[in-house]
């Protein structure tokens, strides 16, 4: 990959004020060939990225300031890193046309697995020590504290593989404890430093291979009869050059197969006998001795469900670490053969107990 040469001073003057475009000498062991350094304060947090283009691919270097006055909590991986850095895609494959129904509905989670694969890619921490052991959660800095820390992007292939440097984007982030969204976000172009091409085309996407099958009327038929509500799962993939569905609806115990080439569509679809048959139900029922734990926030019993019968061949039946590693093994004997058993299903609920007052204190 050749590093971004440098701007002239015309279009030195055109970049955003806090961003700085310096060229360093290469190194050896693939050091930054260009780099950009982009500043940003956010409620009292001073993030200043640096993204670095190498002979192997990219880097993210961080100055992270406290400006707060008072000591400021980071969530933090075990490590005892606080930033998050990753390359992500602007530009994104394409989702195909829109269907009604069942279709759409099926097609949602074909959807669903395609922005999955189009998730931003992490950055690898490059780090000298485990400074956190795999046990710290979150990072404490005092005023003014200033830490560093560094990432590299993952070895060939990756993202800017598939979708070059034009359409890529580094970004930085920190988040405090409890919080959903990042506290500072900083994003850079990957173009500002280098000029990545694309080397893996995608070609089509998984929203176009779908409309693709879907042409064929007599599957569109079939899948269109069954409820939107009972899809659970869809799979698209290419088989030795063909388009391959798989569904899976809650109606059935085998999954819907359609492959087609892009002139015809097989279909092995599950029949009546594939339906899956409802479990009988009873009111629920606690084994003697067993009860359900009083608490504000807890769980009420609903309903048993007849599950039928489970096969002991030899009489023992052990459950390890129903908790945690501390909870001890339960070791229970029966006679070996096959033996009914119910599954008791439980809701949570906000429960009005009447919990006992503590005691008063004595006074002197």
């Amino acid at each position: 990959m050749r590093a971004a040469r440098a701007a002239d001073a015309a279009g030195m003057r055109l970049l955003p004020l806090g961003l700085l475009l310096a060229l360093v000498a290469p190194g050896c062991g693939g050091a930054s060939e260009a780099h950009v350094t982009t500043t940003q304060v956010s409620d009292g947090i001073a993030v200043q990225m640096t993204l670095g283009a190498t002979r192997d691919g990219l880097s993210v270097e961080a100055r992270i300031e406290n400006q707060r006055t008072e000591p400021l909590v980071l969530r933090q991986d075990g490590c005892g890193y606080a930033g998050v850095a990753e390359v992500a895609r602007t530009a994104h494959q394409p989702r195909g046309r829109r269907w009604s129904g069942s279709i759409q509905a099926l097609k949602r989670l074909v959807l669903e697995d395609q922005a999955a694969s189009g998730a931003p890619e992490p950055m690898t921490a490059v780090r000298e020590r485990c400074v956190g052991e795999g046990s710290a959660e979150t990072l404490t800095m005092k005023p003014g504290a200033v830490r560093r820390e560094r990432w590299i992007s993952r070895a060939h292939p990756s993202m800017l593989d598939v979708v070059g440097s034009e359409h890529a984007v580094a970004r930085l982030k920190l988040f405090e404890p409890d919080e959903t969204k990042p506290s500072v976000a900083v994003t850079q172009p990957v173009s500002t430093v280098a000029k990545w091409k694309v080397s893996y085309p995608e070609g089509r996407s998984d929203g176009q291979r779908f409309d693709t099958l879907l042409a064929d009327p007599a599957l569109r038929r079939t899948l269109a009869a069954e409820p939107a509500a009972s899809w659970r799962e869809a799979a698209l993939s290419v088989v030795a050059g063909a388009y391959e569905l798989k569904a899976v609806s809650a109606r059935y115990e085998r999954a819907f197969l359609a492959v087609g080439d892009g002139k015809r569509v097989q279909l092995v679809a599950p029949g009546p006998a594939d339906r899956v048959l409802p479990y009988q139900q009873a009111p629920a029922e606690l084994p003697p001795g067993v009860g359900v734990i009083l608490e504000p926030a807890g769980y009420k019993a609903t309903h048993d469900v007849l599950a039928g019968a489970l096969q002991l061949p030899s009489g023992r039946l052990a459950v390890d670490s129903v908790f945690d590693e501390r909870t001890a093994v339960v070791d229970e004997r029966a006679r070996p053969g096959a033996h009914p058993f119910r599954v008791t299903l439980a809701k949570p609920v906000l429960l009005h107990l009447d919990w006992p007052k503590p005691p008063k204190k004595a006074t002197a």
